[in-house]
Order: structure tokens, then sequence, then C-alpha cells
């Protein structure tokens, strides 16, 4: 495997493939596993989600934000509270 230095730099072995298939499957398991744990937090019905947006915010969410939970449910949105 290629080396990822301590100083972000990454040394290359040049007998392996492209480093860059290596970054591209550890950004992806990184994703994947940042996407799991976001989803296990995500609103699931208005009241969570207003109970999320005071606790991010310390303020009410806006006017209208009943029609905007309906539409990202409507259109099955990943991350709702993003």
């Amino acid at each position: 495997m290629h080396e990822f230095l301590s100083n972000g730099l990454l040394r290359v072995n040049p007998v392996l493939p492209h480093p860059i298939y290596q970054l591209i499957e550890f950004s992806e398991r990184k994703w994947k596993a940042k996407l799991k744990a976001k989803l296990q937090r995500a609103s699931k019905n208005l009241d969570e989600a207003v109970a999320g947006y005071k606790r991010r915010y310390k303020r009410a969410p806006p006017r209208g934000f009943d029609k905007w939970c309906e539409y990202i449910k409507k259109r099955a949105v990943q991350l709702p509270d993003e």
C-alpha cells in the first residue's frame, strides 16, 4: 500500500497501482460510515425535525418549515437535517 504521512502527504509505492484508487476507496468507506451515523440520527417526522432545528439553531423554525418537511419527505431526501 501507499503510505500516508503525518504531514498529509502520500509516499507512493511505484510498483502498486496509481494511488487515486486507494484514495477513492478510503473516501468511500469514510463517507459510508458518516452517512450511516447521520441516517440513524436523522429526523423521522415533523416533531423530531422541529426539535432538531431548535437544538441546532437555538430558535424556532421559520414559517413554512412544515411544508419544507413535507417536500423533503416526498422526495426521500437522505439527510433531511443537513
